[in-house]
C-alpha cells in the first residue's frame, strides 16, 4: 500500500536531480486523489515575498511496486522494479510535455491544466500544476440534469480539440475534470499520462495504453489496439454521465443491443422535467456505452449534437406538454386485435382514431390498455376527459396541462384557448399522445383545430363518426367466452362449485357479455354473498328485455346511444346491491358533477360527508371511480344513478349550497380555478334542472 504524504509536511525539490541546483519548499495540504502513477496533494508555497501560493503537486508513485518511504520521506524501490520505476518515469515525464504542448496549442489552452513546473526530490519525480479555484467533479454532488449535460457538453468539446490534433485522452473520469465555478460551458483537464496520438496507437510505438478500468472501453480493457479510436473517449464520456443521470456504473447488461434504462421519476432531477429527454438520453446511453465502437458515435460532433439537445431540454422551467397518463386499472383482459389495429391505423393511416361502442363496453380501459403497451413510442402522453365542449377542455389547464405556461388575469376564455391551441401547435409531435375519453357529442366546432395540431388521438365515443370520414374501429362484447370468464374471475376470487359456475356463464350471455355490467356483477356477488342463481332468476324474470331482444332506443337529448336491456340489466344489478340510503345520496350527488374527476376530500367538504369508510366502499364495490386521490363516476354510471334516483335541490341540498356559495365567490389572482369552478357550477345548474 502506497504511503502519502501527510498533511504539514514540508518537502524540498530541486530543478533537477543535482542537488547544488534551486531549492523549492512546498507544504502539504491535503490528499486530493490516487492515480495509478500518481498521488496528487494540494499543497502551498510562498514566493520571495512571503505571499503563500496554492498548487497541486503530482508525486510520481505508481501503483503495484511494492514502493515504500523512508523516514526521511524519499521512495525506497525494490532491486526487481528499478527498471520498470525508470520505464514508467518516462511516461511520466512524457505526460508533462504533452501538458505543456496542449497549453501552447490555441484550441486546448482553455481547458488544459496549467503546469507551472518538472520538479526533482525524494527520489521520484513531481508535477507543480497551477491550482485552479474549481472542484475535481467526483467530488460535485446534487447536480441538476441541466448542470449535468452542460458538463457533458463542455467536455465533448474539450476532447474534440484533442481529436482534432489527432490525439486521445483514454482516462476520461470524474477525477481527471475540473469544473469551474463561475461556469458549466468550460472545464479543465488534467492527467495528460494517458494521452497518446492515434498514429502511435495503430502502428505499435506506443509502449504503454493507460487507462481506468471503470470508465475504460472494452477495447482499452481487452488492449485491442487496431479498435482503439475517437470513440473509445465517447465511451468514457458516456460514462461518467451515465453516472451521474443513474447513480452508478455501467454493467455488461448496459452496453447491449437491447439495453434499456428506468428512470427514478421520484428523483428530484426529473421532476418537472421534459418528458421528451428520456428519449435523448436514452439515445445517449445507446450511442456511446455499446460494447463495439462501430456502434458509439462515430467522433465528438455527433455527440456535441445530441448534448446540445438535452441541456436545451433540461432547461429549468421550460414549457412542454406534461404527461398526466397513469395506468391504475389492475384488469386488462383481451382485446388484442384491437390493440393491433389501433397500432397499425395510428402508425400507418392516420393521427385520429375513433373508438366506437356502448357505454361501460371497455373503450376507455382498451385506450389506457393501448398507450401503456406502446408507452415507449411516445414522449408524452395526456388523458383528457371531455365533459361539455372542446373549447372548455383546452381551457382546462389539469385536463391538458403545459408546464410553465400560465393564463394571466385579465386574458380572456378565448384570447387564453387561442394562446393555448397555438402553444400546442409548437408542442405536439408524431411522439405525442392525446386520449379524449367520453367524447359523446354528434359533432364539436373545434374538433378539426385540436386533431391537426400534429400528435397523435385516441378518442373514445357512444357516437358514430363514420359519416364524417374519421378513422373509426367498433368496440363490441368479446366474442370469447374465456376472456370474459377471466375478467368476472379476476373480480370475484369465491370459489364456486360447477353448478354455480355453469349459471354465472349463463348470467355473463344474458347481459349480453356488457364488460362493465360483468364486473360490477362480479363485484357485488362477492361483498353482498348472493349466489349466481337468485341473480340470474332476477335477470331472466325482465319483461321483454332480455338478450334475444336488443331494441337500441336513444336514452339522452344528446343522441348517446345506449342499449335498454344493458341500461335494464344494470337496475337489477344497483338493486341487488342494496345500497344504504347514504350510499344513493353519495351518487345522486357525484351524479350532479357529471363524469369530471373531483378531489375526494373536497368532495367530502362540499357535501358534509364525513364518512370515508363509505365512500371508499363504493369505490370497492365499483360504482365509484378512484384514481390519484380524485373520484368520479363512469358515464353509464352517471346515466344509471341520474335516472332512476332522479336527485334534485332537496335530495343534495348540501351540494346545492356549496355550488351557491361557489357561484358568489371572487377568486382573485387564480384564473384557471375560477374556470374550472365556473365550469363545475354550469355542468351542476344544467343537470340540476334536467338540461342534459
Amino acid at each position: 500500500m502506497r504511503q502519502a504524504l501527510e498533511t504539514g509536511q514540508k518537502i524540498y525539490l530541486s530543478d533537477n536531480n543535482d542537488k547544488y541546483n534551486k531549492i523549492y519548499e512546498y507544504i502539504i495540504k491535503e490528499i486530493t486523489g490516487f492515480g495509478a502513477s500518481c498521488i496528487v496533494y494540494e499543497a502551498y508555497c510562498n514566493d520571495s515575498l512571503g505571499i503563500k501560493h496554492l498548487v497541486r503537486l503530482k508525486e510520481f508513485y505508481p501503483v503495484h511496486m511494492g514502493i515504500n518511504r523512508d523516514e526521511d520521506l524519499n521512495l525506497v524501490i525494490k532491486e526487481d522494479y528499478i527498471q520498470k520505476f525508470e520505464e514508467e518515469g518516462n511516461l511520466f515525464v512524457d505526460a508533462y510535455k504533452k501538458n505543456v504542448m496542449f497549453q501552447m496549442d490555441l484550441d486546448t489552452l482553455n481547458s488544459t491544466g496549467n503546469v507551472q513546473n518538472f520538479l526533482y526530490g525524494n527520489n521520484t519525480m513531481y508535477m507543480v500544476v497551477n491550482y485552479n479555484n474549481g472542484t475535481s467533479y467526483d467530488k460535485i454532488k446534487d447536480e441538476s440534469l441541466h448542470d449535468i449535460f452542460q458538463i457533458g457538453l463542455a467536455l465533448a468539446k474539450t476532447i474534440k480539440s484533442y481529436h482534432k490534433n489527432g490525439y486521445l485522452h483514454l482516462d476520461i473520469k470524474p477525477e481527471n475534470i475540473l469544473k469551474l465555478p463561475e461556469t458549466n460551458e468550460m472545464v479543465i483537464l488534467f492527467d495528460f499520462g494517458s494521452i497518446e496520438s492515434i498514429e502511435n496507437i495503430h502502428t505499435g510505438k506506443s509502449k504503454k495504453i493507460s487507462y481506468s478500468e471503470k470508465w475504460a472501453a472494452p477495447e482499452q480493457l481487452q488492449y485491442k489496439l487496431k479498435k482503439i479510436c475517437e470513440s473509445t473517449d465517447i465511451y468514457s464520456i458516456g460514462a461518467v454521465l451515465f453516472y451521474k443521470i443513474m447513480g452508478r456504473l455501467p454493467c455488461l447488461d448496459d452496453r447491449k443491443v437491447f439495453a434499456n434504462w428506468e428512470f427514478d421519476l421520484k428523483d428530484h432531477r426529473f421532476e418537472g422535467v421534459n418528458p421528451k429527454i428520456f428519449r435523448y438520453i436514452k439515445e445517449l446511453f445507446k450511442k456511446t456505452l455499446r460494447s463495439m465502437p462501430s456502434k458509439r458515435y462515430k467522433n465528438s460532433d455527433e455527440l456535441i449534437e445530441i448534448l446540445e439537445k438535452l441541456v436545451h431540454l433540461s432547461v429549468p422551467n421550460s414549457i412542454y406538454l406534461k404527461s398526466n397518463f397513469v395506468r391504475n386499472d389492475n384488469v386488462f383482459i383481451g382485446r388484442q386485435r384491437e390493440i393491433k389495429l389501433i397500432y397499425n391505423k395510428l402508425e400507418n393511416e392516420t393521427d385520429a382514431v375513433f373508438l366506437h361502442g356502448f357505454g361501460g363496453i371497455g373503450k376507455s380501459f382498451l385506450a389506457k390498455q393501448y398507450a401503456f403497451l406502446y408507452k415507449d413510442n411516445y414522449d408524452t402522453i395526456v388523458f383528457a376527459n371531455y365533459a361539455t365542449n372542446l373549447f372548455d377542455l383546452v381551457l382546462n389547464d389539469r385536463e391538458l396541462p403545459i408546464a410553465n405556461f400560465r393564463r394571466s388575469d385579465d386574458e380572456k376564455d378565448k384570447e387564453y384557448f387561442e394562446r393555448k391551441l397555438d402553444k400546442l401547435y409548437d408542442l405536439c409531435d408524431r411522439r405525442t399522445l392525446i386520449i379524449i375519453d367520453n367524447f359523446d357529442v354528434d359533432e364539436d366546432n373545434n374538433l378539426e383545430k385540436l386533431i391537426n395540431c400534429g400528435c397523435k388521438f385516441i378518442i373514445t365515443t357512444r357516437n358514430d363518426f363514420t359519416d364524417y370520414n374519421y378513422h373509426q374501429i367498433e368496440i363490441k362484447e368479446f366474442d370469447n367466452m374465456d376472456d370474459l370468464r377471466d375478467l368476472f374471475y379476476s373480480y370475484n376470487k369465491i370459489d364456486y362449485c360447477e353448478e354455480e359456475r355453469d349459471t354465472i356463464d349463463k348470467i355473463i350471455k344474458i347481459v349480453d357479455k356488457h364488460t362493465m355490467t360483468v364486473e360490477l356483477i362480479a363485484k357485488q356477488l362477492r361483498i353482498t354473498q348472493i349466489t349466481p342463481e337468485i341473480l340470474y332468476k332476477k335477470l331472466k324474470s325482465l319483461d321483454g328485455i332480455t338478450s334475444e331482444n336488443k331494441e337500441k332506443i336513444k336514452l339522452r337529448k344528446d343522441r348517446k346511444l345506449n342499449n335498454k336491456s344493458i341500461m335494464a340489466h344494470l337496475e337489477i344489478v344497483f338493486d341487488m346491491a342494496k345500497l344504504s340510503k347514504f350510499e344513493k345520496y353519495i351518487l345522486m350527488n357525484l351524479s350532479l358533477i357529471a363524469n369530471i374527476r373531483i378531489d375526494k376530500t373536497e368532495f367530502m367538504k362540499w357535501c358534509l360527508i364525513d364518512e370515508f369508510e363509505k365512500l371508499n366502499l363504493l369505490i370497492d364495490k365499483g360504482w365509484i371511480e378512484f384514481k390519484e386521490g380524485r373520484i368520479s363516476l363512469h358515464q353509464i354510471i352517471i346515466d344509471l344513478v341520474y335516472n332512476k334516483l332522479k336527485p334534485t335541490c332537496e335530495k343534495c341540498d348540501k351540494l346545492t349550497q356549496t355550488m351557491t356559495q361557489m357561484a358568489t365567490m371572487r377568486i382573485k389572482n387564480n384564473t384557471t380555478k375560477r374556470n374550472q369552478y365556473i365550469n363545475l357550477i354550469n355542468i351542476f345548474a344544467e343537470r340540476i334542472n334536467g338540461k342534459i
